[in-house]
């Protein structure tokens, strides 16, 4: 668990300075509606799967998201800490992105 001030920086730097910002919102904001698999996601966002899953590492990698597996396939959900603290994500992402 990270505190309120760790959680808020890692936003930060995730969804307002990065490259690829728009990427991860759009993914946040799909998985808000129940677990997806890259596939759906990468349909969902128009672009190819690659992209997908390098967004999705760099989500997983900030636990951010979390990728279950049946013997199907992998999906993707949001964390409990980040379906927790998602109103810190909406007012991040309501600002204008800042520049490199």
């Amino acid at each position: 668990m990270h505190n309120e001030k760790e959680l808020e920086k890692k936003l930060k730097r995730l969804f307002v300075s990065m490259r690829g910002r728009e990427n991860r919102i759009h993914i946040i904001n799909l998985l808000r509606n129940g677990p997806l698999n890259a596939n759906q996601i990468a349909t969902a966002l128009q672009v190819n799967n690659r992209t997908v899953i390098h967004h999705i590492e760099v989500l997983c990698q900030a636990e951010l998201i979390k990728r279950t597996q049946n013997s199907y396939n992998r999906k993707y959900s949001l964390t409990t800490e980040m379906e927790n603290k998602i109103f810190y994500f909406d007012a991040l992402t309501k600002q204008k992105p800042q520049s490199l």
